[in-house]
Order: C-alpha cells, then sequence, then structure tokens
C-alpha cells in the first residue's frame, strides 16, 4: 500500500495549488480557459489513476498501472470502480 500513498502524495506535489481568494467574476474566466479547476474530487482521483497509464489484457478489460504494485489478481473489479 506505501505505493499508492507515495503516488498520491505525487500527484498532489505535481498538482498543487496555492490558495486563491477572489469574486466569482474573477473565477469564471479562469475556469473557461482550465476547466479542470472546476473539477470535483472524483474526477480528479480519476485523472490521477489515469495518468498512470492503461492498458488493455488478453480479455480487453482495462488495467491501470496506478495499481499493478500494491493489488494483484483483481484487475477487472478494479476497472469496473475506476469507470
Amino acid at each position: 500500500m506505501d505505493d499508492i500513498f507515495r503516488k498520491i502524495d505525487e500527484h498532489t506535489r505535481k498538482h498543487r495549488v496555492s490558495h486563491w481568494e477572489g469574486t466569482f467574476r474573477d473565477y469564471l474566466p479562469m475556469v473557461l480557459e482550465n476547466p479542470k479547476l472546476a473539477q470535483l474530487a472524483h474526477a480528479r482521483i480519476y485523472d490521477m489513476v489515469r495518468s498512470y497509464g492503461v492498458d488493455l489484457d488478453e480479455s480487453g478489460n482495462e488495467r491501470y498501472h496506478f495499481f499493478t504494485r500494491e493489488l494483484f489478481g483483481i484487475d477487472e473489479a478494479l476497472a469496473k470502480v475506476v469507470e
């Protein structure tokens, strides 16, 4: 499990946003330029998992590299959870 937590910490550091204050009028143009700013938590997690890569196994199921070193033999179940 340490590898998963390391990946989460790495992703958090890489995508950390500093504290921001402003009005909706200030925020809206920023979101129009970069829609990822308005992502909800589940979408951010989905992007993080996919950012480590996805392959198809011999059965056509997606295999997520994010979980490769931690969770074995449950690729099909993980694909259902991620999607």
